[in-house]
This record gives structure tokens, C-alpha cells and sequence, in this order.
């Protein structure tokens, strides 16, 4: 599944990936995973991504998502968790329609601490 084959509007906001770790100095790495997805989404011809600045704008904040991509100009909202124990991690991922407000794609990782770059990729190829 990728976008292409969900809408003809290629334009996307990445929402900060949520910390699901009991510990909150995880936040820097949820943080990162987040900006990492944006910079490889960024990089795809065709694909609108929206800013980092914008889409932090929305971190921990409670707003529908058809608001939120009224506000950001986009059809679809990518968001995630991150989980981190050890050196064990869980990355899930889900593709929201944000006119119609429905996730239609999800997936999760279940991988070692130092395949993190590995689960930026893969997240970005599901839009190639």
C-alpha cells in the first residue's frame, strides 16, 4: 500500500511521533524518528511534505484530524508512537485520510535500537 494508490492529492503533514516509553527522556528520539521521516518523505518527487515547524506545531495537542489538515493544506496525516525498552524498540506508523478522517494503512517495527534509520527508510518507501 502507498499513497498513490489511496489519493491523486500527493500532499502530506508527518504529526510528531508520540512517546510510548515510560521514560520521558525518549522524547528527543520520538522527536528524531519524526524528523527523520519528514526529511526521507521530502525527498520524493511529487510528494508534497509539510514543514517540520508546522507539523510540531501540533505535538500534544488534542485537534480532529480533518482540522488538522484543513490548517496544514494536506489530504493525508502521517502518525506514529515509539517505544523504547532497552535496546529493543516498537515504531508503529499509520496513514490517516484527513478530509474523510479514516486510517487506512498501519504497520509497526519491531527492531533493535541501532535499525532505526532502516525503519525511516521503510516508512518512506511505502510512498515511493
Amino acid at each position: 500500500m502507498n499513497i498513490t494508490d489511496h489519493k491523486s492529492d500527493k500532499t502530506i503533514a508527518v504529526l510528531p511521533f508520540a512517546n510510548r516509553s515510560a521514560s520521558e527522556d525518549i522524547e528527543y528520539f520520538s522527536d528524531g524518528m519524526t524528523e527523520g521521516v519528514i526529511n526521507a518523505l521530502a525527498k520524493i518527487e511529487g510528494l508534497k511534505v509539510t514543514s517540520k515547524t508546522s507539523s510540531f506545531y501540533f505535538k500534544d495537542k488534542h485537534i480532529p484530524s480533518p482540522e488538522i489538515g484543513e490548517k496544514l493544506g494536506v489530504s493525508t496525516l502521517l502518525e506514529g508512537s515509539v517505544q523504547l525498552s532497552g535496546d529493543s524498540m516498537r515504531i508503529t506508523a499509520q496513514l490517516i485520510d484527513a478530509t474523510e478522517d479514516f486510517q487506512f494503512w498501519s504497520e509497526t517495527w519491531d527492531r533493535t535500537i541501532d535499525h532505526i534509520f532502516d525503519v525511516q527508510d521503510e516508512i518512506s518507501g511505502y510512498f515511493r
